[in-house]
């Protein structure tokens, strides 16, 4: 195949052309980060306490003082809403009223309750409200927030498959389509299932919309640039979910909402007569005359002259269409463990795609659970994301990949851990940490994007990434199943499995070999070979190669 790269070298790596259109593809990812967590306002969980006809006409306070039981007759740590006292509720309104001292008496037993009120004051009509998803159903809004992480799970590998069949912007056009469609008529499913079904459809469309959409932009952009763009096009997933506050706040109803945030994407749907179609992908797939096109069309927005270079360059694809495009190899998963330092580093690599993405969620979805304005929590949560995003940006081309990486994961499970040391009424700290935790989680997760695309060789990077990827959508999906063992076993236990796996995993990172300043593989063989020279020497970067990338 021809070398693509050299060329955009020629024309622009990220000119004008690049620019624009990485904008634009970027503001079409914002919705995917807005739909992944509104889940933390569809499932809210509002306060509540057993449903008594009789005391409907006292006030929410009241209501609650009268029916929930303390922790001390449920064998629950604190009071329990679950339960209710086992007495006759029209004697103690009439006692309630005309203010007897004691008016539940000496009860001492409780039976669980089968129907609940709610403060719909902070939240509104949610979810949970609807359906009456607490106590016994709670696991319900576990599923819910995790099935639309399978979707996502799923997207990945689909869209993936189908963007290398039928090109990078008809697939993102279909996954936008998918998305919008699945997602708005969510809205209306007058049950559960059907709900979260639904969601979970849209939820493999916009993971493919989001997926696809990096990798268009990417492939527009010469290699020596690619780094700060690709790290920083996670900033327009934080973008989305950051703007979701701005809808849940006004719109407190769980239905409303969520057609409102699904909607929004229609309105990019004229842009697929304006993103290009990658040139590289044309090129690989014998397209010559669309490849040719684009490559003009981005020469001229690069406001670059057609030299000799560019015209020495179309002859070379008049060349190529004459003989064709001749067969390539196909590689697999197979072939990033079929060597042993190759398998060390996938495996390494895999389970630190998996930690970090399993913290970045579990601290995300579990933001309405922290002290303070579940809104505003939101905001400073997306702006600590932010922060370590950028951190991220800032110090790969000047501390490398491998110590960033670590730093950031331990320095997120230190925070993770340190949560649990916090006395009962620290509350406010325990938000500090968790929003502490996210920037180092924030951080590392952006960086891993990059490592594993330079730790493998050119004929299994895509390969290697998408394989990361689907190990965070797993991450994704097991963290919500994590943050409710704090319910039914033990508080602290999230937060410890979330810190220890950070530490784990930041320790591990120091184990694969550094590439800043190298050049990368192309052929298996040389990913076999790669970092062997510099292995055992964690503190000091390697000198950089007379060819890099």
């Amino acid at each position: 195949m021809l070398d693509f790269d050299a060329l955009l070298e020629k024309i622009g790596p990220f000119g004008r052309y690049q620019i624009i259109f990485y904008v634009v593809i970027g503001i079409t990812s914002a919705p995917a980060g807005m739909q992944t967590l509104l889940s933390v306002y569809l499932f809210a969980t509002p306060r509540h306490w057993c449903h008594v006809p009789e005391l409907a006409n006292l006030s929410l306070e009241e209501q609650r003082l009268l029916t929930v039981p303390p922790g001390e007759l449920t064998g629950y740590p604190s009071d329990d809403a679950c339960y209710i006292y086992d007495v006759n509720y029209a004697e103690v309104y009439q006692k309630y009223v005309n203010n007897y001292s004691h008016v539940i008496g000496n009860a001492s037993s409780v039976r669980e309750c089968t129907h609940w009120s709610y403060d719909m004051e902070l939240y509104g009509l949610t979810a949970v409200s609807e359906w009456d998803l607490v106590c016994s159903k709670s696991f319900m809004t576990t599923i819910a927030s995790s099935s639309f992480m399978f979707g996502f799970l799923i997207g990945v590998a689909v869209f993936g498959y189908m963007s290398d069949r039928i090109g990078r912007k008809l697939a993102w056009f279909i996954g936008l389509l998918v998305g919008v469609t699945f997602s708005t008529t969510a809205s209306f499913m007058p049950e559960y299932w059907s709900f979260i079904i639904f969601r979970m459809i849209s939820g493999i469309a916009l993971s493919g919309c989001y997926t696809v959409g990096f990798v268009l932009a990417m492939e527009m952009i010469g290699k020596e640039k690619r780094v700060a763009p690709g790290v920083a096009y996670q900033l327009w997933f934080t973008l989305g979910y950051v703007c979701s506050p701005a809808f849940a706040y006004p719109i407190k109803n769980y239905k409303w909402l969520n057609f409102t945030v699904s909607i929004i994407p229609a309105i990019f749907i004229p842009f697929y007569w304006i993103i290009p179609e990658s040139a590289r992908w044309l090129l690989s797939t014998g397209r010559i005359a669309n490849a040719k096109y684009e490559i003009n069309r981005m020469a001229r927005m690069n406001k670059v002259e057609k030299n000799g270079t560019l015209i020495a360059f179309e002859s070379l694809l008049v060349q190529e269409a004459e003989k064709g495009i001749q067969p390539e190899r196909k590689y697999n998963m197979i072939d990033l463990i079929r060597t042993p330092n190759m398998r060390s580093r996938a495996f390494n690599v895999l389970f630190n795609w998996l930690v970090n993405s399993m913290v970045f969620y579990g601290i995300s979805l579990g933001v309405a659970d922290l002290a303070g304005d579940p809104y505003i929590n939101m905001v400073i949560s997306g702006a600590s994301e932010c922060v370590g995003i950028v951190t991220a940006i800032v110090t790969l081309n000047k501390l490398g990949r491998r110590w960033p990486l670590c730093v950031m994961m331990v320095f997120g499970g230190l925070a993770c851990l340190a949560v649990n040391f916090l006395p009962y009424d620290w509350t406010v700290f325990g938000t500090v940490l968790a929003m502490l935790g996210k920037f180092g989680m924030a951080g590392s997760f952006a960086i891993i994007y990059v490592f594993t695309a330079e730790l493998f060789p050119t004929v299994v990077r895509t390969i290697a990434v998408g394989s990361g990827s689907m190990g965070a959508r797993f991450g994704g999906l097991i963290a919500p199943f994590i943050t409710e063992l704090g319910i039914i076993a033990w508080s602290p236990l999230p937060m410890i499995i979330f810190g220890s796996s950070a530490l784990i995993g930041g320790g591990l990172s120091l184990l694969l070999p550094e590439t800043l300043h190298q050049k990368l593989p192309e052929t298996l063989e040389e990913g076999e070979e790669f970092g062997k020279q510099n292995k055992g020497n964690i503190f000091r970067l390697p000198k950089k190669s007379p060819i890099t990338i």
